[in-house]
């Protein structure tokens, strides 16, 4: 769904939005393409809400409810929330199902990843020539320094003390904080309880944030490692606007390359 509303209006973009001079048809479709991409990650079906659902997909296949806070459409908010969940039902898949629980707070950027994937697949099998080149950008870029971001130390501790502060009803929290040092601290310490956690500062329920200050050296030294490797992730031709490379000397064959590195359950994978 999400892969289907950006190729719809990316290809409208390009069909409708001209003028009899290609310089300006230049600038406005670019424009448009630009301010969509951009503003779409605070709607249903754009790359935040995708981000989301690929959270909540973990959550789904183990029977947990949860909601997805873009479908109130927050402009302008800088922490998206899947929240409505159960301490109880995130103590179950952190003590029953490890690897699902360091997977549910990396499936966010795994979607990302994905849909690029899939949109340049797109182009490239059916040669078709949808404008998609700053989704790609905004996606991947975002993707970067949103790793990068939780492996600075203590540049989120002011926040989620803040967050703590505010969220005084369990429903209103959201299932892991930052999803980066939330995926680093149960992948180093598996058979920790999710309950050793302690109790959140207002003194209702488990305190389910990770602060960057809470890992150890490895931790950190490790987080900081998948932030840089993250730049893999822009080795590909189709980051410069050519969605295929001919082999010489030959009519209809074609090739594409792009590298990726994502996390894992298991730590993370580059291919």
């Amino acid at each position: 769904m999400s892969n289907n509303f950006y190729l719809l209006i990316h290809n409208d973009i390009k069909k409708y939005v001209k003028t009899e001079s290609k310089t300006l048809t230049f600038l406005l479709q670019n424009s448009a393409l630009i301010l969509f991409d951009f503003f779409s990650s605070y709607f249903p079906f754009g790359s935040s809400w995708l981000h989301e659902v690929y959270h909540r997909a973990v959550l789904t296949r183990r029977e947990i409810n949860s909601y997805n806070e873009l479908y109130s459409i927050p402009i302008g908010k800088s922490a998206i929330y899947v929240k409505e969940i159960k301490d109880e039902d995130l103590i179950r898949l952190h003590n029953s199902n490890i690897q699902d629980f360091i997977r549910l707070n990396s499936a966010g950027l795994e979607g990302q990843y994905h849909q690029i994937q899939a949109l340049q697949k797109f182009n490239f099998y059916y040669n078709e020539d949808v404008p998609n080149l700053y989704h790609y950008w905004l996606n991947t870029f975002n993707s970067i320094f949103y790793v990068l971001s939780f492996a600075i130390p203590d540049q989120f501790d002011e926040d989620i003390d803040n967050w703590n502060l505010k969220e005084k009803k369990i429903p209103d929290r959201d299932f892991t904080g930052p999803d980066f040092t939330a995926w680093t601290k149960p992948l180093f310490n598996p058979t920790e309880p999710y309950e050793a956690r302690g109790i959140h500062p207002t003194g209702v329920g488990i305190n389910r944030y990770i602060k960057p200050s809470q890992l150890n050296d490895n931790e950190k030294k490790f987080l900081i490692k998948q932030g840089r490797l993250q730049f893999i992730n822009l080795i590909s031709h189709h980051l410069f606007d050519f969605s295929k490379i001919k082999l010489k000397n030959e009519e209809d064959y074609y090739f594409n390359f792009a590298f990726r590195h994502v996390l894992t359950s298991f730590g993370y994978d580059v291919f």
